[in-house]
């Protein structure tokens, strides 16, 4: 989990791959809701569905492709740019086209 990046992401950011090319700009910042998981003679563990997600939004206003890019694919994050460990023309082959199902639970 990147951690240090939590509060440093917000809407309106762009997202660049590893390159410095833009990809888009962040739209939503899927945080979860942790549950704790164990009993009081355990230790317990914070548990939840999936990574949380950055929605990026693609395209003049965003009116393009919608991409869903995992915490675990950032590399960096600057005052205004947030860097994905991947190049731009590998983005289409990571599946984050498609919306993860469990954000509809997610704020």
């Amino acid at each position: 989990m990147q951690e240090r990046y939590i509060g440093r992401l917000e809407p309106g950011m762009d997202m660049c791959d590893i390159d410095g090319v833009k990809i888009g700009t962040i739209g939503h910042v899927y945080r979860h809701a942790y549950t704790t998981a164990g009993t009081s003679e355990t230790s317990n563990v914070a548990t939840a569905p999936g990574d949380d997600i950055i929605d990026v939004e693609t395209g003049l206003f965003g009116l393009g492709k919608h991409y869903w890019v995992p915490f675990s694919a950032i590399h960096d994050v600057t005052s205004g740019c947030v860097f994905v460990s991947k190049r731009r023309d590998d983005v289409d082959g990571l599946a984050w086209d498609t919306k993860p199902d469990y954000l509809d639970e997610m704020s």
